[in-house]
């Protein structure tokens, strides 16, 4: 079996998943070094970096869930946890949600930021569906609805978009929610 949604160089900057990993990646570098600044002057990592790790981490477990769900019924996971992707759809993804779950406890962290960290994902898609619209669908083969979010029609992209923005609030409210209970338990042991 092959890795599935995979191409080669820049074009896999096309993919939701890679963007995602950059995201987290970058958002994850940002809070180690404002950690590291944070621990030697006895202050908190800052609330704009956990809001950037939690938007990186929200994109990279709508990811996860999207393939060990959604994809899984589609197409089955042959393929979905082979090469780069066994790091972009599990390894990376899961480290992030341990990470911004258990790790990343300033108590900086507002039930407003689960909203914030939905943005990714809603600029992804408005730019995913007006590729569609300006270049058309393609064929299977060169297709530009890669993920086949526009497989019904574009008439059920306003539905599928709003199932996508809904799951990815939950998914941002629940991290959001581990992290405050795992940051007031925290609190406590003090």
């Amino acid at each position: 079996s092959e890795a599935l949604l995979n191409v080669r160089g820049l074009a896999n900057l096309k993919y939701f998943t890679v963007l995602s990993n950059l995201l987290s990646g970058v958002a994850s570098a940002a809070w180690a070094a404002c950690l590291v600044r944070a621990v030697r002057d006895g202050r908190s990592v800052g609330r704009a970096v956990s809001v950037l790790k939690l938007a990186g981490t929200v994109s990279v477990a709508l990811t996860f869930l999207t393939v060990v769900v959604l994809f899984r019924l589609l197409w089955g996971m042959g393929g979905m946890f082979l090469g780069a992707n066994f790091w972009f759809h599990l390894v990376l993804p899961v480290a992030a949600m341990v990470g911004t779950c258990f790790l990343d406890l300033d108590g900086e962290l507002r039930l407003p930021d689960a909203f914030v960290a939905t943005v990714p994902m809603l600029l992804y898609g408005v730019a995913y569906y007006a590729n569609i619209l300006i270049n058309g669908r393609g064929e299977p083969s060169n297709s530009n609805d890669w993920y086949g979010l526009a497989a019904w029609g574009m008439q059920w992209a306003p539905l599928v978009s709003a199932i996508m923005f809904a799951g990815t609030l939950v998914v941002a409210l629940v991290l959001y929610g581990v992290n405050r209970r795992m940051a007031k338990v925290r609190l406590a042991a003090r």
